[in-house]
């Protein structure tokens, strides 16, 4: 089963958002007990049992064709997502989690029976390379993880376990269907087409910023965001709480006085701001900065597309001084610096894409204007402290949307072909969970 790198990389990807999308469903308020499909051979229901602690039973929960799913399975995998998201260890379990876990145990469980039959091999490397690109996406370095381990309860080899499985459901699933998967030059245009009008709406916005912090800190950074809703449900100013709560990286486009282009947002924050009229406040948004609820100000479309588009990409230095920027910026002095710092480094390193100058926050757009590709920008002082440096590393002409952009376009097609894999791999998991025979204790 032969697969391009590129698909490689495409499906790889779609499974760490599995995870992710796991981690922010297991450490949500649960709105309702959650429950499981039901698939058993006798068509009955099922949730994780909320009687005793996890940990002081050991009686098997569930028998999926025959596998046991014990309590200890169960509490691995609440922990190992507690971990990803940094949520304190030693809490009682919930019943979101317990479900969460054991949907994640069954599911785990079929995916182990296929990649048995189907022979699928997996070797260290492979594995210990998969468990980086997971740690990246929930911004853990490798030594803090396994650092964080035993606090836990968590062994190394355990997650392996739990991550070898996740690593031979990618490699299945992608064998299987992504060879049959195609993407078309019609559906590459209708989406360069939504980019092009998206990105031409422009905002301005106010933020409330919590930061979530370690591990030990998210109790006390979930008490401070339940104050900030407190206060607003009896009516405080936003702008007042914005103000005692702003972004520690001193983001200057959050004091709402300047437009910019919603692609310049976060994801989470970029999908409210496309629906939202002005006047709109955000639920909490859970970013890479921590908890975050939006205002919208204003909102205008703008005619950007006879602008060049340029690639930018900006570096955050938390903390350094202008001496320190400027030293920075002599041993980073090319793009090509900047591109491995967004890769490898710990420091907050945005890449914009390719964007007109004045989609960008305000204290860059001059120096994106005038810049020619290859330029690194001076240093400027974040508005909380910290230094900025940019580099523009490439110009396209104005009009990118609509001209044979090669590195766009596959970036497009790619993404297409992430959600097409997804689809089939979950209308496979789907089918095995019609299949199995599931005895619930």
């Amino acid at each position: 089963m032969m697969f391009t790198t590129e698909r490689r990389r495409v499906f790889q990807a779609v499974q760490i958002a599995a995870w992710v999308s796991f981690s922010s469903l297991a450490m949500a308020e649960p709105q309702a007990t959650a429950t499981i499909k039901p698939i058993t051979t006798a068509q009955k229901s099922f949730a994780a049992p909320a009687a005793a602690d996890l940990r002081v039973s050991y009686r098997p929960v569930a028998f999926v064709n025959e596998t046991a799913i014990t309590p200890r399975d169960l509490e691995k995998r609440i922990q190992f997502l507690r971990l990803l998201n940094r949520a304190p260890a030693s809490a009682p379990f919930t019943a979101q989690e317990k479900n969460v876990a054991l949907q994640l145990a069954i599911d785990e469980a079929l995916q182990k029976q296929e990649i048995e039959q189907y022979k699928i091999k997996r070797d260290s490397k492979d594995l210990e390379n998969f468990r980086e690109r997971a740690l990246r996406a929930n911004r853990l370095t490798s030594e803090d993880f396994k650092a964080q381990l035993p606090q836990y309860g968590l062994t190394l080899a355990e997650v392996n376990k739990i991550l070898s499985v996740q690593l031979g459901w990618e490699k299945l699933t992608g064998g299987r269907f992504g060879r049959d998967i195609s993407v078309s030059n019609y559906e590459i245009e209708q989406i360069l087409q939504r980019m092009a009008q998206v990105g031409a709406t422009e905002v301005k916005y106010k933020e409330i910023v919590i930061p979530l912090g370690a591990a030990n800190e998210t109790p006390k950074a979930l008490q401070r965001m339940q104050s900030v809703i407190d206060r607003l449900q009896k009516g405080e100013d936003f702008d007042r709480l914005a103000a005692e709560n702003p972004d520690p990286r001193g983001i200057r486009t959050a004091n709402g006085a300047e437009f910019v282009s919603i692609l310049t947002l976060e994801e989470p924050v970029q999908a409210f701001a496309a629906k939202a009229e002005p006047g709109m406040i955000s639920p909490v948004t859970r970013t890479e900065r921590g908890l975050v609820i939006t205002r919208i100000i204003e909102k205008s479309v703008k005619d950007t597309l006879n602008e060049p588009k340029k690639r930018v990409i900006y570096a955050f230095l938390p903390g350094a001084d202008m001496s320190q920027a400027v030293a920075f910026k002599t041993e980073y002095s090319e793009c090509e610096d900047f591109e491995e710092l967004e890769e490898s480094s710990d420091l907050s390193v945005k890449d914009y894409g390719y964007v007109s100058a004045s989609a960008l926050p305000g204290f860059m757009q001059d120096f994106v204007n005038g810049a020619v590709k290859g330029d690194i920008s001076d240093p400027v002082a974040g508005e909380g402290g910290g230094m900025y440096i940019g580099a523009v590393c490439d110009i396209r002409s104005a009009n990118i949307y609509q001209d044979a952009n090669p590195t766009l376009r596959d970036s497009v097609r790619g993404q297409v072909f992430a959600r097409k894999l997804d689809l089939r791999a979950k209308e496979y998991m789907r089918s095995l969970r019609e299949k199995a025979t599931i005895n619930m204790n």
